[in-house]
């Protein structure tokens, strides 16, 4: 049973990193989440071929490895790639020195014998009692910001999950700590399979949110009205609706905003939040503020967005040379794959597709030359 858990959640893992690397679009969310998958993973491998040569070395490389001091910080770092698209070596070096720090102990725990025998009976309790407080100290961090988790796929289950997580291993650093008389191989051998159903079910979360976003493309609270076509139009220089998200309220940001993503920077494929904030003299996270607080969106969902509406607009376009090649990149998409993955995520249709319903009714001449 225990062995049997843990082979399914090496399948999940390994599906949700092919997912994951199926996709061409990389920002900092998703380097941390590629990040997590890694950890898992390597957290789970180690159990086999220490499990095949002795409990012992089970005991010492599976349970004294602190893979779980990672998680917390890393639910941080996705919340700060999540909400401001950036993280700052301030934080790295700040969250990163507890994880740090728990595997310098661990190492030195490990290599040095004499100091094993020495520390056997506090190491466990003081190491389960940090991370479960990291774990619950985390994700408390995030519920606090209700308004800019709000549009952030999966992150409240990500931090109930820490919680869960977080409140389980404290419960086995209490059973240490308040009965040192009892051997701690026995307390892992007994909490063994309740331990693995939790990590399983962290484990199928991480495979969901994989899925989502390959199934998505990338647009994840986006959720388009379907239809069978598009709606006609008096004049053929007159686009259909792209369903853009208007802002909450006009406002001179707003206004600044909408004139900014309808110029020609968008259409610039090395233009990132940084390069917004310079060219509009504000700093990223005044930007990405404004963003979330107007459009209820992130920066790069926002920009992906406006580069599909140019796009569109140039579809409609009667000057339009059918160079669908070239598109891509007029729009400023890195990749030809990216551009028409999301065109299709959120137009339900190819660009060819989107040109010609439009055409046809109005103009033969534009079906026939896309047909």
């Amino acid at each position: 049973m225990f062995i049997t858990i843990h082979i399914m959640m090496i399948i999940f893992l390994l599906a949700a990193l092919h997912l994951h690397y199926s996709t061409q679009d990389r920002t900092m969310k998703d380097v941390v989440f590629g990040v997590v998958l890694w950890i898992v993973i390597i957290h789970n491998l180690t159990i086999f071929p220490v499990w095949l040569t002795s409990w012992d070395n089970y005991h010492y490389i599976y349970y004294a490895a602190p893979f779980s001091l990672c998680y917390g910080p890393f639910l941080y770092f996705y919340f700060q790639g999540s909400v401001y698209e950036k993280l700052s070596r301030r934080s790295l070096l700040l969250h990163g020195l507890p994880i740090m720090a728990g595997w310098m102990a661990y190492f030195i725990f490990i290599f040095s014998p004499e100091i094993r025998g020495q520390t056997q009976t506090w190491y466990y309790p003081v190491l389960y009692s940090c991370i479960g407080m990291s774990l619950i100290a985390y994700p408390t961090y995030i519920f606090s910001k209700q308004r800019q988790t709000a549009n952030i796929p999966k992150i409240i289950y990500f931090s109930w999950y820490g919680v869960l997580l977080g409140l389980f291993i404290l419960f086995m650093a209490l059973q240490m700590i308040f009965h040192p008389y009892r051997d701690n191989q026995l307390i892992f051998k007994n909490n063994s399979i309740t331990a693995s159903l939790v990590m399983f079910l962290g484990v199928f979360i991480l495979f969901t949110e994989a899925f989502q976003r390959f199934n998505s493309g990338f647009i994840l609270e986006y959720k388009p009205r379907r239809s069978k076509g598009f709606p006609l139009r008096k004049s053929p220089h007159e686009p259909p609706s792209l369903n853009a998200v208007p802002p909450t309220k006009v406002t001179k940001e707003s206004q600044m905003l909408d004139f900014y993503f309808s110029s020609e920077a968008i259409q610039n494929v090395k233009l990132n939040l940084k390069t917004a904030a310079s060219q509009l003299k504000t700093t990223q996270k005044t930007l990405s503020g404004l963003i979330l607080a107007l459009y209820g969106t992130t920066f790069v969902k926002l920009l992906t967005r406006k580069r599909i509406e140019y796009a569109c607009r140039i579809l409609l376009s009667p000057e339009f040379d059918d160079s669908y090649e070239r598109l891509p990149l007029r729009c400023g998409f890195k990749s030809a794959a990216s551009f028409y993955r999301h065109f299709r995520a959120l137009r339900h249709c190819s660009p060819t597709e989107f040109r010609h319903r439009y055409f046809e009714p109005a103009n033969r001449k534009y079906s026939a030359n896309i047909q």
